[in-house]
């Protein structure tokens, strides 16, 4: 079974000992929700459906996009000096509130396409994994 980069990813033996299973499992439903807000976005822009649900799906896929790197990125620092757990907490449950509040728009919307359920699901997924991931880290 092939790897992915995220479990390659070198973590330094000097690091807080964390369950990275949830983190790692937060980096993914992050990378998953920023694809389905952003393909989202796109059925916004076709069918001119208002500029709050495109505004609403570009946050939301720039913040799971931003907290998958930063997440990953911390897991190779010295999580004990630097600060970084609170960093990475605070940004996976920002991440967590922004997948909530789409999910719940995307179901609130008049037009009900494949693209606007997977989104949902996608924030759902991720809002859960987020916030599983955030109490991992204390």
């Amino acid at each position: 079974m092939e790897t992915s980069q995220v479990e390659q990813h070198p973590i330094p033996s000097h690091a807080l000992v964390i369950d990275t299973g949830e983190i790692i499992a937060s980096i993914a439903a992050c990378t998953d929700c920023e694809v389905a807000c952003f393909s989202w976005a796109d059925e916004c822009l076709g069918a001119s459906l208002p500029a709050s649900s495109l505004r609403r799906d570009l946050a939301c896929a720039d913040n799971c996009g931003t907290t998958a790197r930063l997440v990953t990125s911390l897991l190779a620092t010295d999580l004990q000096s630097s600060g970084a757990v609170d960093m990475a907490r605070e940004q996976l449950t920002e991440c967590a509130r922004s997948c909530a509040t789409c999910e719940r728009e995307c179901l609130r919307a008049q037009q009900q396409t494949p693209a606007t359920l997977a989104c949902a699901e996608a924030c759902r997924r991720c809002e859960d994994a987020c916030r599983l991931a955030a109490d991992a880290l204390g």
